[in-house]
């Protein structure tokens, strides 16, 4: 006698949010560059994280109005440099959030205050 036996297995995989980096550590990276280093967070949500938000702005921004900017990031990559819309002369403070297929986790503590450098004749570094 012979018997043909069918076994379905489900398999559920809960997925969420990235958890919260670490706090940025910010520095200003030759005249037109800001170099923002961060540890990742302790949990991926039970996904890869695929990019990091950075959120940037200036003391005289209200926290509604920061700026944010989303970037690729190679696979563990805990570390961005650019130039994007900061003024010569001015104070910025950063925080980071991760990103995965199952949305974006909370925003990391901002970093401490950075200067630009002043440059006269100009004011945009770009």
């Amino acid at each position: 006698m012979f018997f043909v036996i069918q076994v379905c297995v489900c398999i559920s995989i809960d997925i969420s949010e990235p958890g919260k980096p670490g706090r940025p550590v910010v520095n200003m990276d030759g005249e037109r560059n800001v170099t923002i280093d961060w540890t990742a967070p302790d949990s991926d949500g039970g996904s890869q994280i695929t990019q990091y938000i950075i959120c940037s702005g200036s003391p005289d921004t209200d926290s509604e109005s920061f700026v944010k900017r989303e970037r690729e990031v190679a696979r563990q990559s805990t570390i961005c440099t650019f130039s994007e819309q900061l003024e010569f002369n001015s104070m910025y403070k950063f925080a980071v959030a991760a990103k995965n297929d199952s949305g974006i986790g909370p925003f990391s503590e901002f970093s401490e205050w950075v200067k630009t450098p002043t440059r006269e004749g100009k004011n945009i570094i770009s």
